[in-house]
């Protein structure tokens, strides 16, 4: 089953959390579960609030070494097949209803050799 989750930066703290998301007018909270719970109870989930710009979804993809990737990370991609092309970079973005590559003209991950997830642009703007 496919996973839908978040992650986003704690405003207390400024540590990544994942899990659900809520908003609360503006406002928005990752609702973490404290164990097995049905879904209607919800004194079993702890909204903690975070950053809202920081917030972003689960791609349902993971790196070469196994790390979840999250719109907004930063990844090194290595092209399948491809020796004349160089390893690129770009920030995973929500468009056109799927995640893409920013900076990548191919639109499907299934093109790429290897993923590695080197930041986010929250925490490496200038890379």
């Amino acid at each position: 089953m496919r996973q839908i989750k978040f992650r986003g930066k704690k405003t207390n703290t400024g540590k990544w959390v994942q899990g659900g998301i809520a908003f609360n007018e503006d406002r928005c909270f990752i609702a973490l579960c404290t164990g097995y719970s049905e879904l209607t109870d919800v004194s079993k989930f702890i909204g903690v609030e975070v950053i809202p710009e920081t917030v972003g979804q689960f791609t349902w993809i993971c790196d070469k070494t196994g790390k979840e990737i999250y719109e907004g990370d930063i990844i090194k991609i290595r092209f399948v097949n491809n020796v004349n092309i160089p390893v690129n970079i770009g920030v995973v973005e929500f468009s056109h209803g799927g995640f893409l590559l920013n900076n990548s003209t191919v639109n499907s991950y299934r093109d790429y050799e290897t993923f590695e997830v080197i930041g986010n642009i929250h925490e490496n703007k200038d890379e």
